[in-house]
């Protein structure tokens, strides 16, 4: 087996989703935890250019301040959060720096490939909720952003 698909495998099996649906050109691939029926269009994952938005506000619990309202950027895809292009490189961004739309916020690594997750807007970082090497969910909450 291809060392790529047991890293999937691998990834999948440490995850909390239930089911994974793969495909390329030689390879067709559905995986599931618990019940073995699995719905059609059950996992739904974006084209990772576009960010998405959470419909859900949170407050901030290690804050005394009034609840904030800030842009949440939720994960487009499933992989490894990388907050640098490379170890020995500074963070894309940092907590309560600007951000223009546009810039690139954070790498998400799946299956080998390197998908960079961009600001949707011109604002200030004001939360980052993973750090480097951590595994970030479809719609994992990643960065919460100050709209300017």
């Amino acid at each position: 087996m291809d060392k790529e698909l047991k890293d999937l495998i691998n990834l999948f099996s440490k995850s909390n989703l239930t089911t994974l649906k793969y495909k390329d050109e030689e390879i067709s691939l559905e995986l599931g935890k618990g019940s073995t029926e699995v719905k059609e269009n059950e996992l739904n994952i974006p084209d990772e250019s576009i960010p998405v938005k959470s419909i859900e506000e949170k407050r901030d619990s290690n804050s005394n301040i009034e609840s904030q309202s800030y842009y949440k950027l939720e994960s487009p895809l499933v992989g490894i959060f990388f907050s640098s292009p490379s170890p020995d490189s500074p963070s894309f961004v940092e907590v309560d720096k600007e951000v223009k739309k546009g810039d690139v916020l954070c790498i998400v690594e799946a299956m080998k490939m390197f998908n960079e997750v961009k600001s949707p807007m011109d604002g200030i970082v004001k939360k980052i909720n993973f750090k480097d090497e951590d595994l970030v969910q479809f719609g994992d909450i990643i960065f919460e952003i100050e709209e300017k």
